[in-house]
């Protein structure tokens, strides 16, 4: 919702029954800022020519818009679910027309993230991760940091997890660190999380 629109006090629903003005207004509809708004409202930078968007749906035609007037130059989505409804058309149009590139992200591997582990207190060892679902146990190491905090390093081959097809996606969490030990293996980058 815009800035000074509470959430709590805004309407939710999605779809109007009758297709009445009351019902349009009762809806989530006029009122939701969309995610390529928001991301070119709040970015970064003063000129965003050339940028690539990420985005969860492919973009609806006022979405599109904005995108092209931006000069962002390419759009990769994850889903295009409503890729058949007149607005989505339109968008598929004018990035044609705009050259600009859009294409479906497909990951090559599952990501899972517990975040029942954001639980744990400090000290405690976190269960190893099922395999069944894709994903590999955690070795771990604990060691102090420079800073004397303590640095968790994962071992395993969790890291190759994490990657996803695009390599150039930002990834989720954490930071990298070098990891010391006797092995080759254990001297490359890992994923390490302060404790």
């Amino acid at each position: 919702m815009p800035i000074g629109c509470s959430d709590d006090l805004m309407p939710w629903n999605q779809h109007n029954k009758s297709g009445s003005k009351e019902d349009w207004l009762d809806s989530k509809k006029p009122y939701v800022c969309h995610a390529e708004l928001n991301a070119v409202l709040n970015k970064n930078l003063a000129n965003i020519k050339g940028c690539v968007i990420y985005v969860a749906l492919f973009p609806c035609n006022t979405c599109a818009q904005i995108i092209i007037q931006s000069r962002i130059s390419e759009v990769i989505y994850y889903s295009d679910k409503y890729h058949d409804r007149e607005e989505f058309v339109a968008s598929r149009r004018m990035f044609d027309m705009a050259k600009v590139k859009y294409r479906q992200f497909r990951p090559q591997k599952k990501i899972t993230i517990d975040f029942e582990l954001i639980e744990k207190t400090p000290g405690d060892v976190p269960p190893p991760l099922d395999k069944s679902h894709g994903t590999a146990d955690v070795n771990e190491n604990r060691h102090n940091g420079s800073d004397g905090n303590k640095i968790t390093s994962n071992t395993s081959h969790s890291d190759e997890l994490l990657q996803s097809a695009d390599s150039d996606l930002p990834q989720p969490g954490g930071f990298h660190a070098e990891a010391s030990g006797d092995s080759a293996a254990e001297t490359e980058a890992h994923k390490a999380t302060c404790v």
